[in-house]
């Protein structure tokens, strides 16, 4: 899960689609990068298996306290529908 997060965060940069690379000549991590809605629900699964918690609830949960931090997010709006 570390590893899913450090690939989601450096590939932040890149997540529009105008903005893809195919090159292996890229910066780690750049100031740009940032923090994600799959990084979220990446800590909300590990929360869910660590702690033995409900996934839908937890991923909610994890899912509201981003959208109070960040607006740009895509799949922790539409969780939230879910209720």
């Amino acid at each position: 899960m570390i590893g899913a997060m450090i690939a989601d965060i450096v590939g932040s940069i890149y997540e529009p689609k105008d903005r893809r690379s195919k090159t292996k000549d890229f910066p780690f991590f750049s100031e740009n990068c940032r923090f994600t809605d799959d990084s979220a629900c990446t800590v909300a699964v590990a929360d869910t298996l660590l702690h033995d918690l409900s996934p839908t609830e937890t991923m909610r949960k994890w899912g509201v306290n981003i959208l109070k931090t960040f607006e740009d997010y895509g799949i922790t709006k539409r969780l939230l529908l879910f209720r």
